[in-house]
């Protein structure tokens, strides 16, 4: 079989997935070093207006987000402005709530999940896009004072905490002296040239994958119950559509855009934290992001990339999944190799590991 042929059965795939609504629509793109990056892109963005899917859509990052996060981080240590092995409280002072050994808590144990802190579920942590963002000291307090006993002792093993990161989203303000938001955007998304990622639609053009959860009948009475309002649209068929909407605590999931700025992204850890004739981080940084140190039932950990015990195949592959409420993403480096995937989907549920499979196996035309 030759590249072209496989090539043109990754379409196949992707458009037999799509017309089953499995999900609706699908971007993907495969990054080599040295090379331009490889898209495939199939099924609509909104099945109502049967708008496509394109290279542009722009889909919500959910908890890749923490990978931009983590980035971040590592190039305020480079800069000498955030101390990784200091006590986070120094500058996250809402820390104070935590019993025990929580005040010790690292920018280095939240990065690699091991800080003990909870994983309270995110389900109520969104709001309809064109409402304003809850204060974010305010929100991390808030929930800081309804979690404050720890897992476990920090340091003692992995374990995935949204709330960890929201810490980190602080603690890379205070260090910054700028906030969270916009220091990604003007640090790391605009020397990248990411035009169409941001923290808002806003920042995004209006090519929005719209998100949609597949449900049985009474299924989107119960969603309506469970989200805020104004998130929960209409049904078609089986999927129910949610509005357009943004996520609470940006550094543990805001991230909006689309499968083209993702590339770049890759390509910046690709390149040891330098792409396009620029470093924006140390390679020393990079490499440390992605040593998985750190071993949990579920995952072992690195400084913002990790590997589920699962997908240990050998290949020395790291990963982040970015999942929610109508999305599911993965991004996935191969260092070894000098490869890596990207997948969006616009359905809380899919087969995004077998998809993500056919892509790398595959290899994908070049527009």
């Amino acid at each position: 079989m030759t590249r072209r042929d496989a090539a043109a059965g990754v379409q196949e795939l992707f458009d037999d997935a799509a017309t089953r609504r499995a999900p609706p629509g699908l971007a993907a793109a495969v990054v080599t070093s040295g090379g331009p990056a490889e898209f495939v892109t199939s099924g609509l963005a909104d099945i109502r207006t049967l708008r496509p899917v394109t290279a542009n859509t722009t889909f919500l990052w959910f908890s890749m987000t923490k990978i931009v996060t983590a980035t971040a981080a590592l190039m305020l240590a480079d800069r000498g402005a955030l101390d990784l092995d200091a006590p986070a409280i120094e500058h996250v002072p809402e820390l104070r709530v935590l019993h025990g050994p929580g005040r010790l808590i690292t920018a280095r144990q939240l990065l690699s999940h091991c800080s003990g802190l909870a994983n309270p579920p995110p389900v109520r942590w969104v709001r309809p896009a064109g409402t304003p963002p809850p204060d974010a000291r305010e929100f991390l307090a808030r929930l800081l004072r309804r979690h404050r006993r720890l897992r476990f002792r920090p340091g003692q093993t992995a374990a995935y905490s949204n709330l960890g990161y929201l810490v980190l989203g602080e603690l890379i303000a205070s260090c910054a002296g700028q906030p969270y938001c916009e220091f990604i955007q003007r640090e790391l998304l605009e020397p990248l040239g990411m035009s169409r990622t941001g923290f808002q639609h806003a920042q995004a053009p209006a090519d929005i994958a719209t998100g949609y959860w597949r449900l049985p009948p009474g299924g989107r009475a119960a969603l309506r119950l469970l989200l805020p309002p104004r998130i929960v649209g209409q049904r078609t068929g089986s999927l129910v559509a949610f509005q357009p909407f943004y996520v609470n605590g940006p550094s543990y999931g805001g991230l909006v855009g689309d499968v083209r700025d993702a590339a770049r992204f890759l390509e910046l850890h690709l390149g040891d934290g330098a792409t396009c004739g620029q470093r924006l981080l140390t390679a020393e940084s990079a490499v440390a992001m992605r040593t998985l140190a750190t071993k949990g039932r579920k995952l072992t950990t690195g400084l913002g990339w990790w590997r589920r015990q699962e997908t240990d195949d050998g290949s020395g592959l790291v990963e982040h999944l970015g999942g929610g409420g109508a999305y599911r993403n993965l991004m996935r480096l191969y260092p070894a190799s000098g490869r890596a995937v990207i997948m969006f989907g616009n359905l809380t549920s899919y087969p995004v590991e077998r998809l993500t499979a056919s892509v790398l196996e595959a290899g994908l035309p070049r527009p």
